[in-house]
């Protein structure tokens, strides 16, 4: 397997210290906007809403609801060498995005002993969600910071069973880090064909003071193809 696959193929907790290793940081977000249009996918990387940002019925900074805009049978996965994931993904608020990605399953778990859990490093109860390791040509780099724990089979679980490897849940775009908190809902589904879904709404930006703002809402939707042959 090349470098690329090996990277892509790891775990968010071996991920993780891939990342401390190579000294990336995961700072809250710098002033500026950073928008990048290449291959047909739009990103604008923004900092989150300031004091003077209008605020939510929950107390927070108002953000557009991210809903992918591609239909299901867009990303259908051809059959690959490995397992493959496509995913389709849309991030509202202080980052805009709407794309899709490929990558492999977690660990590079055949689907269906990934759909099954306690395939991986934290136990038999654990799912994790896919990483998001393979960015799409020209966009930012994501990295999907994501386990289910009691993780009981397929089904529909609220995202206060989510966590990020002793952490909340979390999602790493190029160097900004947004994370759940107590004004953060959402919900992942877990089909028994291995394809899913995550929406969440009200992530906040790592590292801000508190009370903190919601300032991102995502959207994500996978499906799983197995080798072929």
């Amino acid at each position: 397997m090349g470098f690329d696959r090996c990277m892509r193929s790891l775990t968010p907790s071996l991920l993780l210290c891939t990342l401390a290793a190579a000294g990336c940081s995961a700072d809250p977000p710098s002033d500026g906007a950073v928008t990048t249009n290449t291959a047909g996918v739009t990103a604008t990387v923004a900092p989150p809403p300031n004091e003077s940002a209008a605020p939510s019925a929950a107390g927070g900074a108002d953000v557009p609801t991210a809903t992918p805009a591609h239909a299901p049978s867009d990303v259908e996965c051809a059959a690959d060498a490995l397992p493959t994931l496509c995913l389709d993904l849309s991030l509202a608020g202080a980052v805009e995005f709407d794309g899709q990605l490929t990558d492999l399953t977690p660990s590079a778990l055949d689907c269906g002993a990934w759909v099954e859990g306690g395939q991986e490093f934290g136990g038999p109860d654990v799912y994790s969600l896919p990483a998001l390791n393979s960015p799409p040509p020209g966009g930012p780099t994501f990295t999907l910071f994501a386990v289910l724990s009691a993780y009981r089979g397929p089904g529909t679980y609220d995202l206060a069973e989510v966590s990020g490897l002793g952490t909340p849940m979390a999602i790493l775009v190029d160097d900004v880090m947004f994370e759940a908190a107590d004004v953060t809902t959402g919900s992942v589904t877990v089909d028994g064909d291995a394809g899913g879904s995550l929406t969440i709404t009200g992530l906040v930006a790592f590292g801000d003071p508190e009370p903190r703002a919601p300032v991102l809402d995502l959207a994500l939707r996978w499906t799983c193809t197995d080798p072929a042959g």
